[in-house]
C-alpha cells in the first residue's frame, strides 16, 4: 500500500493543528451564588407625626411658607392618611432595623435593607403602611394629613 506524500503531510498538519488548538482552548469556570431571606416583625411602640415648615422660606413661588409632614415610629404601623400636592414630592425614610417596607393601596412603594432611602409619591391621597424592625422616620415635604 502506497501513502502520497501529500496525504501524510496533510495529516501531520491536521494532527499538528488540532493538538495546539486544545491545548489553547480556555479552561471554563462557573460560579453559583445562594441567597438567603429573613423576615423579622417588631411590635410598635410610639408613632409620632408633626407638620413641619420653616419659619423664614417660602415656597419657590413665593407663596405660603413650605409644608411637610414627619412621622416616626417603631416597628409595624399603618400612617395616618396623607394628602400630597400638586407636582408631587420625595418621600424620604431612614431605619435602625434590618428591613424597611412601604405599602399602598397600589402596591409597593419601598422594600429594602438599607438604613435609608427615598421614593417619589405622586400628588393625591395616600394611606401608607410601614413594615419595619428598629427605629424609623418618614419625612414627606410638601404633603399634609388628609381630612
Amino acid at each position: 500500500m502506497r501513502v502520497s506524500a501529500v496525504g501524510l503531510l496533510a495529516s501531520l498538519l491536521f494532527s499538528a493543528c488540532s493538538s495546539q488548538d486544545e491545548a489553547a482552548a480556555p479552561q471554563e469556570s462557573r460560579t453559583s451564588t445562594a441567597a438567603t431571606t429573613v423576615a423579622t416583625t417588631v411590635t410598635v411602640t410610639e408613632t409620632v407625626a408633626r407638620a413641619t415648615a420653616p419659619a423664614s422660606k417660602s415656597s419657590p413661588g413665593g407663596g405660603a411658607p413650605a409644608t411637610g409632614v414627619e412621622l416616626s415610629g417603631n416597628g409595624d404601623r399603618r400612617l395616618p392618611p396623607l394628602r400630597v400636592g400638586r407636582g408631587g414630592t420625595t418621600l424620604r425614610w431612614t431605619n435602625s432595623g434590618e428591613v424597611f417596607s412601604l405599602f399602598s393601596e397600589e402596591g409597593t412603594l419601598v422594600d429594602s435593607v438599607a438604613s435609608r432611602g427615598a421614593t417619589y409619591l405622586q400628588a393625591g391621597v395616600h394611606r401608607i403602611d410601614v413594615v419595619a424592625s428598629g427605629s424609623w422616620v418618614v419625612r414627606i415635604p410638601r404633603a399634609r394629613r388628609a381630612r
